[in-house]
């Protein structure tokens, strides 16, 4: 004999925000194209260091880690909604100028062509083109490998 269970309306209700939870909670980009140029992986993790005239860079990244170089083109007004990534981002604005709003403090930075910097990851934050020209800029993304870009975030309060 087969029973049949009849969902009360709380039951439905309960299913419903479940399901569109994570929806709500999410703040997607709008007017943002990804062109994923190329991706790599590096077994071992990288490690290297290097000094010249007063000037030394190290890095040392323990674990099997993706590496992938996108180009981003942000329309005018465009966003790409609160995010983190998984690791280190290097940027390098090419045109337009790049509006990044930090969720701790709410202050912006704004990031003209030619200019560069490092979003060291695990931080939530928002981008934007406020700009009436078309925002290009390269992102290389370091990140434990598998691991997604881009991890949505819920909204700050900024």
């Amino acid at each position: 004999m087969r029973h049949h269970r009849i969902l009360t309306p709380a039951a439905v209700l309960t299913l419903a925000l479940v399901v569109a939870l994570p929806t709500v909670w999410a703040t997607p980009g709008s007017g943002v194209l990804a062109e994923p140029l190329v991706t790599s992986n590096v077994p071992d993790g990288l490690d290297a260091k290097s000094r010249t005239d007063g000037w030394k860079a190290r890095l040392d990244i323990k674990g099997s880690t993706d590496v992938r170089t996108v180009k981003y083109t942000v329309a005018p007004g465009g966003t790409f909604g609160w995010h983190s990534h998984p690791g280190p981002t290097i940027v390098v604005i090419k045109q337009g100028t790049l509006t990044y709003l930090d969720s701790e403090t709410c202050e912006s930075t704004h990031y003209p062509p030619g200019t560069a910097f490092v979003d060291d990851g695990n931080h939530t934050h928002n981008a934007f083109n406020h700009g009436a020209v078309e925002l290009v800029f390269y992102a290389t993304h370091l990140m434990p490998a598998g691991m997604p870009t881009r991890i949505d975030e819920p909204a700050a309060d900024c």
